[in-house]
Parts: structure tokens; sequence; C-alpha cells
């Protein structure tokens, strides 16, 4: 094998040195290229090789980098895996908000080598991209609500019970910014719904969006009155008649439509639920709060061109206040002491938020 690199060597040190030589005699690139049936520029490459470096000029360059990559040493390794179990970044987004010096392939590569990348679904069909038809819209014009059950995760599961945690949370998310406001209820029923969307929506009213061109889409569940569609009352009620916001459900057996909810679902899970220990409820709304903080003012969404919720509200003029309202728990009692065909009233709001330093103003 070593004899056949060696010939194999030669013949072509020999071939060009034969190119060099013809061109010398008759001086011209072009008529040089036409007799060996080569590009003329290769002509070029290697005339000039033999000007700078002589004979020498002629052989294979070394390929290896002139900048070598910088090696990932063991105690890199360790700090790229301590802040994956940490946070449950991904790799390109380690690089950016941590710092890490290494390209973001590098990164993926520690990740995968340490089983710390979930293999993903093939998908046999290709999902028609929706990121350009949703940057056509302006903010607050399709917001989407659902619910995410919270005792189905092992590692939130334990404070849960122990605390006495809230067992659902109730997730409201701004289409065209990304934005997320929480809220948490013991019952999965249609008054916490209300509740959530009538503190949401005053709380729009307050930093100057108007409720008339806001429209909330959800899926077709009982607390969201998906049963009862013509009903005089219930969550599309009060949306259409109290709130005068309209709403929408999206198709039966299509779950991609509330996509941008759902994927929040999966990062809070990642990202926050499953790696933060909580203690009393207080303690609860206070974490989840600073997470909420974080996710709208700070953290960039790599489906946004890598801008926060902050960056894109603030190229429509929006008060950027409008992304700070402290989640609260709906609790039952609550809840069934509100006339849903009234506007909520100062009342209702202390007790809402009795859990927290501090309420919303007066509507």
């Amino acid at each position: 094998m070593g004899l056949m690199n060696k010939s194999k060597t030669e013949l072509v040190y020999n071939f060009r040195r034969s190119i060099v030589e013809d061109y010398l005699r008759v001086r011209s690139y072009r008529k040089t290229a036409g007799l060996y049936s080569v590009n003329p520029k290769t002509v070029v490459k290697w005339v000039k090789r033999y000007k700078e470096n002589g004979l020498g000029g002629l052989n294979d360059l070394p390929r290896t980098p002139s900048h070598p990559r910088r090696k990932v040493t063991a105690q890199m390794e360790r700090k790229i895996l301590e802040w994956r179990d940490r946070t449950g970044f991904g790799a390109m987004r380690m690089r950016m908000e941590l710092g890490f010096e290494f390209a973001a392939r590098t990164i993926h590569k520690v990740l995968v080598r340490n089983n710390r990348v979930k293999p993903r679904r093939k998908k046999w069909r290709k999902k028609k991209d929706l990121r350009k038809l949703k940057a056509r819209l302006k903010p607050f014009h399709l917001v989407q609500a659902d619910i995410k059950y919270l005792d189905d995760m092992p590692e939130f599961y334990p404070d849960y019970v122990k605390h006495k945690l809230p067992r659902y949370e109730i997730t409201i998310r701004d289409v065209r910014s990304g934005a997320v406001w929480l809220f948490y209820s013991y019952e999965r029923t249609v008054y916490a719904t209300i509740l959530a969307a009538d503190i949401f929506a005053h709380h729009l009213k307050r930093h100057g969006i108007k409720l008339s061109q806001v429209k909330i889409q959800t899926d077709n569940g009982s607390e969201f009155s998906g049963q009862r569609m013509h009903h005089t009352r219930g969550f599309r009620h009060h949306l259409k008649e109290v709130l005068k916001i309209k709403h929408g459900f999206i198709p039966p057996h299509y779950p991609n439509a509330n996509a941008d909810v759902e994927s929040f679902h999966r990062l809070v899970e990642d990202e926050f639920y499953t790696r933060e220990r909580f203690g009393a409820r207080s303690e609860f709304l206070g974490k989840a709060f600073t997470y909420q903080l974080y996710f709208n003012l700070v953290r960039k969404n790599s489906y946004k061109n890598w801008q926060s919720p902050a960056d894109i509200l603030q190229k429509y003029n929006v008060d950027p206040g409008v992304l700070i309202l402290h989640p609260v728990i709906i609790e039952a009692d609550m809840v069934k002491s509100l006339d849903t065909n009234k506007k909520l009233t100062n009342l209702h709001i202390q007790s809402l938020y009795h859990h927290v330093g501090s309420y919303p103003d007066q509507f």
C-alpha cells in the first residue's frame, strides 16, 4: 500500500512538473492547458507555485489547518454538561447566552456523546412552515391559550404533593412576539379560564392594547366551553359579549394549529419545572414570575430570528410593561364568587393576588 501511494505521488508530481516545463516553453497558459486538457487556472496555479517555491512548490501542501480548532478539555466538557443539566439549553443557546467559545456544532457533539440529546421523531410528511405567515401578524392580533397538566412530571410531582401546589397551568401566548402570561388553578374549569382571560384582557387594556383587535384561539376542551359553542354563557360567550374579544376554536384533530402555546409547554417543562425545586405557594409563584420575566424580556427565540418578545414589541412601539404580569393561583372559592356577567371588581383582584406582594391597579 505504501509503494502504491509513493508511485501515485510521484506521478502527480511529474505531471505538474511537465505542465510547468511546457508553459515555460510556449509561454501561454491557454495553449499549455490545451496540451493537457486541464483548466487554464490549473496551469496558472502550478506555475505560480513554481515561481514562489521552486520545484518543491509542486508537492502537496499539508492539509492541517493553519488555525487548528480549540480542543474541548475534560474540564470544559464537564462544564458544558453541568450547564446543560442545569438549564436544558440547546447548543446554540448555550453558546449565545452562556458565552461558550466553542462552535455550536462542537457543543452539540459533546451533548450527543454524553446522551444529553433526545432523538427527534421522524417526520414522514414535511409540515408547512408557518413562520413567514406568523411574521405578518401584529402583536395580540392572535393569542393562543391552553392548559398544561403539572402533576404528570416526575421531577415536579414530589413538590406538588408536599406543598399542595396547583395542578394546572393556564397559558396565554401572543403568536407574533412569543410573549407568555401564566395563571394557575387547582381545577380545570370554565370559571378558571374566564378569570385568567379577564385578568389578561384588563392588563392589555391598561397598557393601551385595543381589545377589539385581539383574538384568542383555544382548543375544543370543556374548560374553554368547546362543547357549548352556541351557549349563552361560558368562556366563549364571556370573551365575545363581556370583554369584546374575538374567539376561535382550532379545527378538531389539528393540534398543530396551537403550536406556539404547545411549544412553550415543552420549553417551560424542560427549562423550569423539571429543574427547579419548590417550597410554599408564594415561593412557587415567585419562581414562576422570574421565569416568565426571563422568557419575555431576555430569552432569544431561535424561530423568531433570535429575538426576545421584548425586542419584537419594541419595533411596534408597544408598552414593555405589558410583558410584566405576576402569575396568580385561581382557587375554587374565588371563581365561584365571581359573577361572570359583570366586570372584574377590585375586591376579586385583591383576593386573587393574596399570594403575592402586590396586585394590579383597579380597572
